[in-house]
């Protein structure tokens, strides 16, 4: 659920080179049926709507403008999207979760596992792939980290953090005010099956993403940006399809991210709401923590143990231990160690 209604994270905060970046930001479509576990415990198969990112309720396509199409100002469509995937009341009530998906790269018979843990703006997001491997980010209190097999593990900067930030967001349309410095309305377009707005989101160092909304449900369906890695930036857009309500919520089961290297479907085949998490997985990998202890001022050892002086100026007398062996007394009158025997 970051960067979007409810946009389970799982692709925008890995930032990394751009052959994994491709393979890490998209997680692919799998047969098998998702299922859902509120915070009851109680499991629950959403039936998937015959719309792609359109449905629950929504109708054809229209030339009109619709619902958010009719809408004059970029605040206007982003808070009736942000209505749309739930409302700022529910999203209040959403504490935890934790996503499972599975992930395939069109054309190329290579697929994937991702997870997801998210705890009210603290993240973590991993994904492993076969031929790549696994790649891995996080973040809380404002700073985030990632770790994949080409960059190794490093803290995120500049654009870098900034996206993995507004895309770790619980609802993009809701919160983008904490993210970006301005939105404006591009204009309206249409596609073969729906019509859509488009607002521009643009942060204080200039970084822009595109969202584009359905103009009939209002709900997220497009987002274009280019994906800041250490060698530059990837042009990558991503669809959100196959809405199912949970729990109250508008959550997008299927993304569809296109890159120039290759387009990689993600499917949620599980996801967990309000249940516990392990929040060591948003910590920096191999971050020690210090330990600081109070001053409770110097501390006294007691004095070092001295041996008696068993030199032959130092006795002070000699006698035998049980074995018949001559043994010195020390100074305190205590026995020393046994004397060799005398020739």
């Amino acid at each position: 659920m970051h960067g979007s209604p409810l946009k389970w994270t799982t692709f925008a905060a890995v930032n990394m080179a751009a052959v994994a970046l491709v393979l890490a930001c998209n997680e692919p479509s799998s047969s098998e049926q998702p299922t859902l576990a509120d915070k009851t415990g109680e499991t629950v198969v959403p039936t998937p709507s015959s719309r792609g990112g359109a449905e629950l309720g929504g109708t054809a396509a229209s030339t009109d403008g619709g619902a958010c199409g009719s809408l004059q100002s970029a605040e206007a469509v982003l808070a009736a999207a942000a209505e749309a995937s739930g409302g700022a009341a529910r999203l209040d009530t959403l504490h935890t979760y934790i996503a499972h998906s599975a992930q395939a790269i069109a054309g190329q018979n290579i697929g994937g596992a991702g997870k997801a843990v998210w705890k009210q703006g603290s993240f973590y997001v991993e994904t492993s792939l076969m031929g790549v491997g696994k790649i891995r980010a996080g973040g809380k209190a404002g700073r985030a980290w990632s770790e994949d097999p080409i960059n190794g593990l490093r803290d995120l900067t500049g654009k870098e953090a900034e996206q993995a930030r507004w895309s770790a967001s619980i609802s993009l349309p809701g919160e983008w005010k904490r993210f970006f410095a301005s939105a404006r309305v591009l204009g309206q377009r249409s596609t073969p099956d729906r019509h859509i707005v488009d607002v521009a989101l643009t942060s204080e160092s200039g970084d822009e993403v595109v969202v584009g909304f359905d103009t009939v449900t209002c709900l997220l369906y497009e987002q274009q940006f280019k994906q800041v890695n250490p060698f530059g930036s990837v042009p990558v857009k991503v669809r959100l399809e196959d809405y199912r309500e949970v729990s109250g919520f508008k959550v997008p089961f299927r993304q569809v991210l296109e890159a120039p290297l290759g387009t990689i479907t993600q499917t949620t085949t599980k996801l967990e709401i309000n249940v516990p998490v392990d929040e060591h997985l948003f910590d920096k990998p191999g971050a020690a923590e210090l330990v600081k202890l109070p001053f409770t001022g110097p501390v006294a050892l007691p004095p070092s143990p001295t041996l008696p002086d068993a030199s032959p100026g130092g006795r002070t007398g000699t006698g035998h231990d049980p074995s018949g062996r001559a043994m010195p007394f020390g100074p305190d009158g205590k026995p020393g160690r046994p004397l060799p025997p005398r020739p």
